[in-house]
């Protein structure tokens, strides 16, 4: 689900859900059957670290919840690779992983 999807006017600038995003998305699951594992947005250029926005301001505020950073606004060919993967761990904070720790693909398995 697109943020701006569940909430318009989410996004200005940066992103900012209220509780009407998350009751849309959790019914939306609850009729469909799935859960929220992670949350995928975008960074302009090749950097994929979290910003301290980022760090600051899970999504999903769950131990175990998935962030994916995709560079170059997910414009063009993107690699596995390239990808940021963060794993929410509480108040422990963020715990990076490659590229492909949750997609189940190797590196080379890119484009």
């Amino acid at each position: 689900m697109y943020f701006d999807d569940l909430e318009p006017g989410s996004l200005n600038g940066a992103v900012h859900l209220t509780h009407i995003a998350y009751s849309r998305l959790w019914e939306l699951c609850r009729q469909i059957g799935l859960e929220v594992l992670g949350d995928v947005h975008t960074h302009p250029g090749s950097i994929v670290s979290q910003s301290r926005i980022d760090q600051d301001n899970p999504l999903i505020a769950q131990v175990g919840h998935v962030a994916l950073i995709v560079p170059h606004y997910a414009q063009g060919t993107i690699a596995i690779s390239d990808v940021g993967v963060y794993e929410y761990q509480g108040d422990e904070g963020w715990a990076t992983r490659p590229g492909h720790w949750c997609i189940g693909v190797g590196a080379d398995d890119h484009r």
